[in-house]
Formats: structure tokens, C-alpha cells, sequence
């Protein structure tokens, strides 16, 4: 990843591995109905739970897209095994979601864990994992996070969010595919519906 995605921390020339999830949504009035609106920033929460007038939407459920910015990451607990494997444990990121639905605009930060191979973000891979909040004026978003990256694509990310309150009965759902998550370029998409998220598959 670069800066980590992208982000190298820490002394000694060791690359850091970091990842950071964001959310943003939009949405419009009409089942199937396009239109454009300005993205919202960070502190441009919505004071409903109703679409607002943006992208693409299905009666309530909306298809919502945005970018990243102001990303931080603190690595957490770091420790080297063996095989010249590493576990990253305790780590930290926020960030601010810029979405083209203001009800998934704002302020995340989350944890962030990590297993990664190779000898940095642009020769190795990692899977990473952790939970995150995005608030913003209308409520706050929760949910688990996970992930992967590989130097030849960069991150993989997605994350379940449930709303609270004004959001509350909505979820959330983010993916990203994202090179640099500090380049100005880099984009979200997700979906937020009404009822929560699917149940995890039964294990044996």
C-alpha cells in the first residue's frame, strides 16, 4: 500500500502497511432516479434520515460514492516473528469522509490490526482488520471493518455500519479498491438501505 496505504511510520526504515476505511453515501427522492448535488464534508451531517437529492436511489435505497481526506495512521504494537512475517496490533487511523450524501459525511477513526508479508507497501501484502465510527451531526455510524492489501492493487477494504441516531434502522455498507488512499483521486462507493446487515455465514 502506499501511504497506507501509503503511510510510511516509524524508525529504522520500516515501511509501514496501513489501511483506512471511509463512508459517504447519496441518494435521490425517486426509485431509480439520477441526479448530481455537491459532495459534503466533514460537520455536514443530515438532520433526517430521508435521501437527499444526489446520485442513485431505489425508494430508500441509495447507492453513495466520495473520496478521503486528512488520513492518519498510528501502527500500534508492532512485532517481527520468524518467518520475517509482522503483526500489527492496537493501531489507530482517522479521517474525514467527503460523500456526495451528507448522512455519510464526517469524522472517522477506528482501530486498526494487521498480518502482513514482503518488505513493504510496494513489494508485500497484509490482511488488516478492525472497528469504526463515522459521526457526523446527524448521528453516528458503527460497525467491524476488514480487508486486505496487495502491493500490485493497493487496499481492499469493506465495512458493515449500523446508524444511530437520526440514522437509526439504516445500514451502511462501504468497499473501497484504492491505490493510495492519500491521493486526492481515490474513491468509495456504497450502499445504505433500511434493516440491518446480513447475518455471517454459519461455520462448521
Amino acid at each position: 500500500m502506499r501511504s497506507h496505504i501509503g503511510v510510511r511510520t516509524g524508525s529504522g526504515g520500516a515501511a509501514a502497511l496501513a489501511l483506512a476505511l471511509l463512508l459517504t453515501a447519496c441518494v435521490s427522492s425517486d426509485a431509480g432516479s439520477t441526479s448530481s448535488s455537491t459532495p459534503a464534508t466533514a460537520g455536514a451531517g443530515s438532520s433526517s434520515a430521508l435521501p437527499s437529492p444526489s446520485r442513485t436511489t431505489w425508494g430508500s435505497t441509495a447507492y453513495v460514492t466520495g473520496t478521503f481526506a486528512d488520513f492518519n495512521l498510528q501502527e500500534g504494537e508492532v512485532t517481527t516473528q520468524a518467518d520475517g512475517s509482522a503483526h500489527s496490533r492496537n493501531g489507530s487511523f482517522t479521517y474525514r469522509l467527503v460523500s456526495d450524501d451528507p448522512r455519510v459525511a464526517g469524522t472517522v477513526t477506528g482501530t486498526w490490526n494487521s498480518d502482513r508479508w514482503g518488505s513493504g507497501p510496494d513489494d508485500g501484502a497484509l490482511v488488516q482488520w478492525g472497528e469504526s465510527t463515522l459521526t457526523n451531526d446527524g448521528g453516528t455510524w458503527v460497525g467491524s471493518w476488514a480487508g486486505t492489501m496487495a502491493s500490485p492493487v493497493g487496499d481492499m477494504v469493506s465495512r458493515w455500519w449500523r446508524g444511530t441516531g437520526q440514522y437509526e434502522g439504516l445500514t451502511f455498507f462501504f468497499w473501497m479498491k484504492a491505490k493510495d488512499i492519500t491521493d486526492p483521486t481515490s474513491t468509495w462507493d456504497g450502499v445504505v438501505y433500511t434493516g440491518d446487515p446480513p447475518p455471517l455465514p454459519a461455520t462448521s
